[in-house]
């Protein structure tokens, strides 16, 4: 099979060469017999590509294209294309040259080994052609061999004639650490030749030889591996969702049996860029053309864009130098049937003609995407360039680095604790940056807690009694690097049982001689009894409120530092002060805990009020259960003798009641006091607000005293990190001159 049947092309718009970047990877050219040179004209000086090629779409758009692949935008968002796809022996490579207006070398043997790509650039500083070759190495290879491959070039030619592109190939074959076909060596390179050829007479084209796609192993040549490669090269480039795909088929085969059109039906599902090619019509049995004419006529295996027929030069006639045009032309006039094609559907010229006026359509449709997209892509790459800071490479440029997100830091988190969020873009997005209103929600979830579940028994008299059921105290999902210094989730059991049998229990098993029947240590005694939850909910709270404020603070650092190399050394060298600062806050809760259990005393006249207004409220109910209604009225009346009666308690139940009001009020008393200490110095002061919460600890004060070593391990920048600025500043330039050819 000829060489050139394995070539893979696309006509685009020309890249700069040091920026070109394929994702393919084929076999090397190599050049063919003297009669096989003499059908294929080398370049010379003084030629250009004839007027044959000129018009592969409308001049003005093409030059848009130009410009845009020249400033290297292509290697960011996919550029509209022309793309030619076909298996091996499927013609392509033939419909090219028809196409391009000059030959490919050819070879019986297996010869595709890389990428070539034939770039072709109208220059008019230049007063003659000018021809050079380079290699753009596989950007996965090893520094090493990129190196090398960069610097292998060849430059100031003036002819390609079949010598020296050989000796081309050759060379690069051997940068690329190939061998022959039956060495040792890899078959295949990812690495890319480039041929430019400037000139004043040239049209802007470019030209890919990729291998053609292939199921049967060479012994010795080929192997699996090898199959699935070039097949995905070649999905590389169909799956460009701006490629106009000509899929070239023989026309002596059956259209469904070829794998190319269905790979075409998997990238363009709506055949809105495809375009079929039939070759060979020339050696399609009697009989069966009738097939073929169906597909050209639409009625089998449609197409949007149809189908269209070309008649290739045969090997022969190729050998005896026959002009490609003459002999198509002859066969579509006088052979029957294929004198009934359609004269838009048949040959070179008016394929041309139809590409033509399909790259310009799609051109044009896909320009606005094009803008779109690269707007969108410009943002994003300033978004990161600007995530990355200035350059650090000095003690000086370390420390401004990390001054500058220590303020933004210090600013954005006070935005937080004050709810200021309309100067908090991030919060937007990110619900944990919220941190005042979380906690203020988990206070209230706190105090509301407190009240519903922190006593042990309920309080005889309650008006409104919550239901049994069961309550967790944390709601806050934590880090793990703080999970072991927060308290356990606890469940809590509303319960339901009866105070005034326990505070009895309690009496008998305390009473005293004398007239005062208890001690008043019993008071103490039943508090802390009545008030043990409070140490489970009071510490799941503050094990909350440390999970937010922690969660905030990594989360902020995140948008402040999106490079991961500065946010783990910041947290790691912050985790420690980070943590003592919550213990801090722990052992306040722990310390109002240990007061409330140890200590029943108030200034606060609340109590004497609750207890009182108790009392009144227990005498209030003995006497209306004696009280009548009169004359329809709605005031009652108590008789005198009625007073009496209303006192039939026994003196243990009467002090059992005094205990249980005693209790009650005092409760209520410290219940607020608790609730308030717990949420406002144990949370606000020492978590959010306060002038040493761990919020503050990530500020300009910080990075001052930061020694220089450490300043080069949180903010020095890797290799990696000096790689991707300088892409990210590749990119936003080209990127920024795209945007300027697209206004």
């Amino acid at each position: 099979m000829p060489a050139a049947e394995n070539v893979e092309l696309y006509a685009v718009k020309h890249r700069e060469p040091a920026q070109e970047v394929s994702d393919s990877s084929i076999e090397n050219m190599t050049l063919g017999d003297n009669a096989a040179d003499a059908a294929n004209p080398a370049i010379k000086a003084d030629d250009g590509i004839p007027d044959a090629a000129a018009g592969l779409a409308d001049q003005s758009l093409l030059h848009k294209i130009d410009r845009l692949f020249a400033c290297n935008v292509g290697e960011y968002i996919d550029l509209p294309q022309l793309v030619v796809v076909g298996d091996q022996s499927s013609g392509k490579s033939s419909v090219l040259e028809g196409l391009v207006g000059f030959s490919f070398p050819r070879d019986k043997g297996l010869c595709t080994r890389y990428a070539t790509q034939i770039v072709f650039k109208r220059t008019t500083t230049l007063s003659g052609r000018h021809i050079s070759a380079s290699i753009i190495p596989d950007e996965n290879s090893s520094a090493g061999h990129q190196a090398e491959a960069r610097n292998w070039t060849k430059s100031n030619l003036s002819q390609l004639d079949n010598k020296v592109f050989s000796a081309i190939i050759a060379e690069a074959t051997n940068v690329m650490g190939l061998g022959d076909k039956f060495s040792d060596h890899a078959t295949f390179s990812n690495d890319k030749l480039r041929l430019e050829i400037s000139g004043p007479k040239e049209q802007h084209l470019s030209v890919i030889d990729v291998p053609g796609i292939f199921r049967s192993l060479s012994e010795g040549v080929t192997t699996k591996e090898d199959i699935a490669m070039v097949r995905e090269m070649v999905q590389s480039y169909m799956e460009n969702p701006r490629s106009l795909m000509l899929a070239v088929i023989p026309s002596n085969v059956d259209v469904a049996t070829q794998e190319i059109i269905e790979m075409a039906k998997q990238f363009d599902p709506d055949g809105v860029r495809t375009l079929g090619v039939l070759t060979k019509p020339d050696i399609v049995d009697g009989g069966a053309e009738g097939a073929v004419l169906e597909l050209l006529a639409g009625k089998r295996h449609k197409l949007k864009l149809g189908w269209h027929v070309v008649r290739n030069l045969g090997q022969k006639e190729m050998d005896e130098g026959a002009d490609r045009q003459q002999k198509e032309t002859k066969f579509f006039q006088r052979q029957a049937p294929w004198t009934s094609v359609a004269k838009d559907k048949c040959g070179i010229p008016t394929l041309r003609t139809r590409l033509q006026e399909l790259l310009t359509s799609h051109i044009r449709r896909e320009f606005p995407k094009v803008k779109t997209e690269v707007n969108k892509r410009l943002k994003t790459c300033e978004s990161t360039l600007d995530g990355l800071g200035g350059e650090r490479s000095s003690v000086e440029a370390q420390r401004s680095f990390l001054l500058a997100k220590a303020m933004q830091f210090t600013n954005l988190a006070s935005f937080a604790v004050e709810g200021r969020y309309g100067s908090f873009e991030a919060s937007r997005e990110n619900k944990q940056l919220k941190l005042a209103t979380a906690v203020r929600a988990r206070c209230e979830l706190f105090s509301d807690s407190v009240h519903s579940h922190g006593h042990t028994y309920k309080f005889d008299n309650v008006q409104q009694k919550t239901p049994v059921d069961v309550m967790h105290v944390r709601t806050v999902a934590s880090r793990d690097d703080i999970e072991d210094m927060l308290s356990e989730n606890e469940t809590l059991v509303d319960n339901s049982e009866d105070i005034l049998s326990w505070l009895k229990t309690e009496y008998e098993e305390s009473r005293r001689l004398g007239l005062v029947p208890f001690d008043s240590d019993l008071v103490v005694m039943t508090m802390k009894r009545q008030c043990s939850n409070w140490k489970a909910l009071s510490l799941g709270f503050i094990s909350d409120v440390i999970a937010l404020t922690h969660n905030f603070f990594l989360d902020l650092l995140r948008v402040i530092c999106p490079d991961e190399r500065v946010h783990q050394e910041l947290r790691s060298l912050l985790i420690e002060s980070l943590t003592t600062k919550y213990q801090v806050a722990m052992n306040v809760v722990e310390f109002n805990l240990e007061v409330e259990t140890k200590l029943s005393s108030t200034m606060n006249h609340y109590y004497n009020d609750n207890l009182e207004k108790a009392r009144q409220e227990r005498m209030r109910a003995a006497l209306e259960s004696k009280s009548v209604k009169k004359d329809d009225t709605d005031v009652k009346w108590l008789r005198v003798d009625d007073l009496a009666k209303t006192h039939p308690m026994s003196n243990e139940e009467h002090v059992v009641q005094d205990i249980h009001d005693k209790l009650r009020a005092y409760y209520k008393v410290a219940r607020k006091r608790f609730i308030d200490n717990v949420c406002v110095q144990g949370a606000e002061y020492h978590l959010i607000g306060g002038p040493t919460t761990p919020l503050k600890l990530f500020s300009p004060e910080f990075v001052m005293a930061l020694t220089p070593e450490q300043l080069e391990v949180i903010a020095g920048e890797d290799a990696s990190v000096r790689s991707q600025r300088a892409e990210l500043k590749k990119e936003l330039e080209d990127l920024k001159a795209g945007k300027k050819i697209l206004i």
